[in-house]
């Protein structure tokens, strides 16, 4: 619905939850706006069921992993490759889907950050996202943490 609202003058649209008759937004936006999900819980592990999968795969243009999924490198993965096998099985190319896996600077070492952001790279994830709301502190203090594992990360 978002999307026919961001493309088109005016959307008629009836989905499960919202209907709209005639209704448009102005201005809209200029280019396109990528639409990313994330997906998981606590309970799971951060490992979301086939049925969240199933809807990134068919209508999201990335997947942002939950956090625990960051203590969980051989479950990220086989979350990744069943995301990756329902986006094919949806006519879709798989590397065309942004991932996003976790990096937790306050669980993770940090002589293994490069390590672990060089084996997610060679997986073909699109994008790290630094989990580091946990370690607390300042804003400045979260600032000096990501530009600190951004220099330990790019060596």
């Amino acid at each position: 619905m978002l999307r026919l609202l961001w493309t088109q003058d005016e959307v008629t649209y009836r989905g499960a939850f919202h209907e709209l008759t005639g209704v448009g937004i102005h201005p809209r936006p200029e280019r396109r706006i990528p639409v990313w999900i994330g997906a998981g819980n606590f309970a799971s592990g951060g490992i979301p069921s086939d049925r969240l999968l199933r809807r990134i795969a068919r209508t999201a243009d990335g997947y942002k992993m939950f956090a625990p999924l960051g203590l969980n490198e051989n479950g990220a993965v086989e979350v990744v490759d069943r995301l990756r096998a329902f986006a094919e099985a949806e006519g879709r190319d798989p590397g065309d889907l942004g991932i996003e896996a976790r990096l937790l600077a306050q669980a993770l070492p940090e002589d293994d950050w490069h390590d672990f952001v060089e084996r997610w790279a060679d997986r073909g994830i699109t994008h790290i996202g630094l989990g580091n709301r946990i370690v607390g502190g300042s804003v400045a203090d979260q600032v000096k943490l990501i530009e600190h594992v951004t220099h330990i990360v790019r060596g």
